[in-house]
């Protein structure tokens, strides 16, 4: 919910290249209506509702070109693009990307406690304690936190005026923090249920580890 907010202060921080005036693109930004028209109306048709959402950005696009052509789109573009954060993945790209996740998170989550001096080995999905197992969901993949992060590190790069490796380089740690924290997450909450509680792990900690691991 707070993604149009963000993509406003975009706008905002980036005010100092928008010219006093540019010619309209009404050609383009015709295109580009053209274009979130018939996204539109293939989600209608295949009864697919995130695709009416993916029909914004190239409609927001075209009212760029027509209010200033080119300068306009060129200085609207990463608060429009910051906008796909807000639509939710397909279900099937989710779907594929949510198995290779949870199998990392249970890797790694099971090697740190491990580390830390805890009796813990996987299986499958599941990490197996001595007095009981913490099981990987498909809801504690990390995909949310993923996609979270890469929403940040999008936003750094655009108010940071760095050069573009330095802006690559940004968006790919996203990624691996978003992995790390996730598997801090789940190995703290194996420290609780091996170490304190099991049903402090489950009902409490579970998800308090969840929240705090924006901030870590």
């Amino acid at each position: 919910f707070v993604v149009p907010i963000i993509s406003l202060y975009l706008l905002w921080h980036r005010k100092d290249i928008l010219p006093a005036s540019a010619p309209s693109s009404y050609f383009m930004g015709g295109l580009c209506f053209l274009v979130a028209a018939l996204i539109r109306g293939a989600a209608i048709v295949l009864q697919y509702p995130l695709m009416e959402g993916a029909s914004l950005i190239p409609c927001l696009a075209g009212v760029a070109f027509m209010v200033g052509g080119w300068p306009y789109l060129r200085w609207s573009w990463p608060s429009i693009v910051f906008l796909a954060f807000a639509i939710p993945l397909p279900g099937a790209l989710a779907t594929r990307m949510a198995g290779p996740l949870q199998r990392i998170a249970t890797t790694g989550s099971t090697y740190t406690l491990q580390t830390l001096g805890i009796s813990a080995a996987s299986s499958g999905n599941v990490i197996l304690l001595s007095n009981g197992q913490v099981g990987i969901a498909e809801a504690c993949n990390g995909l949310r936190m993923l996609i979270a992060f890469l929403a940040i590190a999008f936003a750094i790069t655009v108010l940071l005026r760095i050069p573009i490796w330095e802006r690559a380089f940004l968006m790919a740690s996203g990624v691996v923090v978003a992995i790390t924290c996730n598997i801090i997450r789940i190995s703290a909450t194996g420290v609780v249920y091996d170490r304190i509680s099991p049903e402090l792990a489950d009902r409490v900690f579970h998800d308090f580890a969840g929240f705090i691991m924006m901030p870590i």
